[in-house]
């Protein structure tokens, strides 16, 4: 799939010396960042220890790596499950859910997430054999939270219709797994 934009999103944080990270005040916005496809192969070799031709961290082909190395763009820990998605003619695909990372401080190494068109034929079957959930049965919608006396970090992107679809369509694949 050739996509013209690729993005994924990460809780805000700052990497502190040392390579420790701190969490930033509220608001606790997504953060999101524009990353490339690597080869797996290509990928392997960042995560292979030095000295040595064996890694702890093995990749297979139900994975996908993305990152980008030159801005140092990509997941950390506690990124797990947020999205990796694809824009193609105007529409965002979800192509991937965060996975894992090597620590979050320079040098940055790619990161890896589930590749969701590996269990296609599974979510597919499951979507068959499952009934379609009872709307009623959704959680009524309730005003958010006042936000009071908010210090700016610094830019902050507002939600847009295809930040609430992609939310819809993780709830959906969410379903499936229940």
């Amino acid at each position: 799939m050739d996509c013209h934009s690729l993005k994924t999103t990460s809780r805000p944080r700052k990497i502190l010396q040392g390579g420790s990270e701190e969490f930033l005040v509220p608001p606790l916005q997504l953060q999101e960042g524009e990353v490339g496809i690597i080869d797996n192969n290509v990928c392997k070799i960042y995560f292979q220890e030095p000295n040595s031709s064996s890694s702890q961290y093995s990749l297979h082909e139900d994975m996908l790596c993305a990152g980008d190395l030159i801005t140092g763009k990509s997941i950390c820990r506690g990124d797990s499950g947020g999205p990796l998605v694809c824009k193609l003619n105007n529409t965002w695909f979800l192509m991937g859910l965060s996975s894992w990372s090597l620590p979050c401080h320079a040098p940055i190494s790619p990161s890896v997430f589930t590749k969701l068109t590996y269990f296609s034929s599974w979510i597919l079957e499951k979507q068959r054999t499952s009934p379609n959930p009872d709307p009623a049965s959704a959680p009524p919608q309730g005003k958010p939270p006042a936000l009071g006396n908010v210090t700016a970090v610094g830019t902050v992107h507002k939600p847009s219709t295809r930040t609430t679809l992609l939310f819809s369509q993780i709830f959906l694949l969410l379903l499936l797994f229940l």
